[in-house]
């Protein structure tokens, strides 16, 4: 087997998208990218050229700044400035939930649950509302299980509350507070055990409470870089874990939420690389999505992280009732009027998010954002709600609006 050793600005091990994404960034702005696919798959040869190059093979840490990867005909040596870590996860069972992916599913394969008439699905976290909502929607009688009764906590406790009145709305049964103790296979369906003995048949069940990051093999303990209990890696506002110049993004961070579910962390996370921390977006400013179905985008603090800062703020709200198709939440600072983050959820809220995320950065009160963005109505109708004593019919009838403002 032969040996190859180069250097790069920047090795990525990929394996899913946000990885990726940092390979694509930092290359188009002119930087020598070394892509790192895990596996055996192809001919393992290397594709590419002196700038960017992919190659598929086993990847593992010899050093701070240096990685092994064995291909199948070769092993090559690569060192960089900077390492990235963007291997992925994968969902993870606990031993009493007993997955054999024909009748008890794990969450990356719930698609297979389509046909049948009933399904349980033991988790609501992100992946296990994500397959509610899509199994509901072509036909399927879906249960979701959860002990807890407060999900999603990274997102504003109102738009979450929302969000589950439009699930059950749906059609799904939300059971929460019910701690599911054991799911077992049976010879037509699965047996959903509950805490005290109580045992329900459904035709299928999908199991969502985890998901474990692909490290094992990285041999992350030989630079001294440990991972939390299922094996995803903490990393602070600029991606970086606790070992020089290593860091993470997509699903392998274990915390915080706020980076592992941004929008466009593999171009903030290129960016911050190429220019030490250049970057004008801090992750307070970064939009991030819920992956539920419906979606819920945020950017900012929510209105759970500015009472427990004690915070003197207030909040704009539009679109907070049944019948509105978009429903969007506004706060800001009561005395600066400096805009603090942004709540929303519907189809068209995705503009209005990046516009407050784009204030935020720029440090602007409530009345620059509203100055900046007339032509953005559900923006402007939520943050000019408290300063009118009386609102534009037709646009209340347009969006379905209901409004309430609070004050701290």
């Amino acid at each position: 087997m032969t040996k190859e050793t180069s250097h790069w600005d920047l090795v990525v091990i990929g394996g899913e998208r946000e990885g990726h994404n940092v390979a694509a960034e930092a290359a188009s702005r002119g930087a020598r990218v070394a892509l790192v696919m895990p596996g055996f798959s192809g001919n393992g040869r290397t594709v590419g050229n002196q700038q960017v190059r992919i190659l598929t093979g086993m990847p593992r840490f010899v050093g701070p700044g240096a990685l092994e990867v064995t291909t199948k005909s070769q092993s090559l040596q690569l060192s960089a400035e900077t390492i990235v870590i963007g291997i992925g996860s994968r969902p993870e069972s606990p031993s009493s939930f007993l997955v054999d992916n024909r009748f008890v599913l794990d969450a990356d394969s719930f698609e297979q649950a389509v046909g049948a008439h009933r399904v349980a699905i033991v988790g609501a976290g992100r992946d296990g509302l994500q397959a509610a909502t899509l199994l509901a929607s072509v036909g399927v009688d879906v249960s979701i299980f959860d002990r807890r009764y407060r999900l999603l906590e990274e997102s504003d406790s109102e738009l979450v509350d929302l969000m589950l009145e439009s699930v059950a709305g749906a059609g799904v049964t939300l059971r929460l507070g019910e701690d599911v103790a054991g799911v077992e296979p049976t010879a037509s369906g699965a047996n959903v055990r509950l805490t005290g003995d109580d045992c329900e048949f459904f035709d299928r069940a999908v199991v969502s409470v985890g998901r474990r990051g692909n490290t094992e093999s990285l041999d992350l303990e030989r630079i001294g870089l440990e991972t939390d209990e299922q094996g995803r890696l903490w990393c602070d506002e600029r991606f970086k874990t606790w070992v020089e110049p290593i860091r993470a993004v997509g699903s392998v961070i274990g915390f915080p939420v706020s980076l592992r579910c941004s929008l466009d962390q593999g171009a903030r996370c290129a960016v911050d690389v190429l220019f030490a921390g250049g970057f004008e977006r801090r992750p307070a400013d970064a939009v991030m999505v819920s992956t539920s179905q419906p979606e819920i985008a945020q950017t900012g603090r929510t209105t759970e992280d500015l009472v427990a800062g004690g915070v003197d703020y207030q909040a704009g709200r539009v679109g907070f009732d049944r019948k509105a198709a978009n429903s969007l939440k506004l706060l800001w600072n009561r005395r600066s009027g400096r805009v603090l983050g942004a709540h929303a959820m519907g189809p068209d809220v995705t503009d209005s998010i990046g516009r407050v995320a784009a204030a935020m950065r720029r440090c602007l009160t409530v009345d620059r954002l509203l100055s900046s963005c007339e032509n953005d109505r559900l923006l402007r109708q939520a943050a000019t709600a408290e300063r009118s004593d009386t609102v534009d019919e037709e646009a209340v009838v347009e969006q379905g609006s209901a409004w309430r403002i609070d004050a701290v």
